[in-house]
């Protein structure tokens, strides 16, 4: 998860100009650019089994240099942080990268274009603050055109979206496209996930209104850094992946990039931001389109497609 997040921390503590933190060249969910409590051993790479290849978990790389996740919900929005977006503009340009298989990948494309470069409309929701930022909010939707939706590949397995916090203790599993080991300079170029479906645990869910969010802690050897944020925490819930939660900006307090034992990682919540979500898609589908609900307490989620 790349992130320019301690610039924009520095901006903010030293009464300096915030205009544009949400537009830095790195984002990163779970830090700053800085060199302090980095992992100093090699992180085991999780591939994502062959069951899951089709996870319609994408590598979002924007326009000005920002590695994320993100995930789509429909075939034509994708749910990622919202400090992954622009805090300029409404529209940015992105090069989305989303697995076909195992092993091959292609871009979502622009019929409008003979390049990679799709523009999408962005939408955070009101509590996210971007001279501010963190896991309060740190969601964002991104909008595909017409002109480039009907290129996400029919097997997409889009997820599902919880309607229910998730209770302190619960297991979720976690997928990103950023790097394992801190050493290295570069994202890992395939979608990672760690072992099982017992990734991270629940240590506490906190806010009120659409600012809630949640931390957890690594089980297994899991881990978050460059490149992840946006990524959903998932439970699987009657065979189908249920996001949970994107990953979000840490408090001001963090300093490390990638997440080691025993810092902790933050996640923004979906569930509070279910009528957001929805507003958001009535813009593409129509003032009368809802999402449908299923499941009871815990287990409660909505489907959008």
């Amino acid at each position: 998860m790349k992130s320019d997040f301690a610039l924009c921390l520095f901006l903010i503590t030293s009464s300096a100009s915030v205009l544009g933190c949400g537009d830095l060249a790195v984002e990163d969910a779970d830090g700053v650019d800085g060199v302090e409590n980095l992992g100093s051993t090699a992180q085991e790479i999780y591939l994502g089994e062959s069951s899951v290849s089709n996870l319609a978990v994408v590598e979002l790389y924007r326009n000005g240099g920002s590695y994320c996740t993100g995930f789509f919900i429909t075939n034509r929005h994708i749910v990622t942080a919202a400090h992954c977006t622009d805090s300029y503009y409404t529209t940015q340009w992105y090069r989305i990268r989303v697995k076909t298989g195992y092993n091959s990948f292609k871009y979502i494309r622009d019929a409008s274009r003979i390049d990679n470069w799709v523009l999408m409309a962005e939408y955070t929701p009101p509590a996210w603050n971007f001279g501010n930022g963190s896991a309060v909010g740190d969601t964002a939707i991104l909008t595909l055109p017409s002109t480039a939706w009907y290129s996400v590949p029919t097997n997409q397995a889009r997820l599902r979206i919880s309607t229910a916090p998730p209770p302190v203790g619960q297991l979720l599993s976690i997928w990103g496209w950023g790097r394992r080991d801190p050493r290295d300079s570069s994202p890992a170029g395939d979608l990672l996930t760690g072992w099982g479906f017992d990734q991270i645990d629940v240590r506490g869910v906190t806010g009120t209104g659409t600012g809630v969010w949640f931390w957890t802690y690594a089980n297994n050897r899991a881990r978050t850094c460059d490149g992840d944020s946006g990524g959903p925490a998932t439970r699987l819930y009657d065979g189908y992946y249920i996001a949970t939660g994107s990953h979000g900006g840490p408090p001001a307090t963090y300093t490390q990039r990638c997440v080691e034992p025993p810092w902790r990682m933050d996640w923004a919540t979906l569930h509070d931001k279910a009528s957001w979500i929805e507003s958001v898609l009535r813009i593409s589908y129509g003032s009368t389109f809802s999402c449908n609900r299923y499941g009871s307490g815990a287990n409660a989620y909505m489907r959008c497609f």
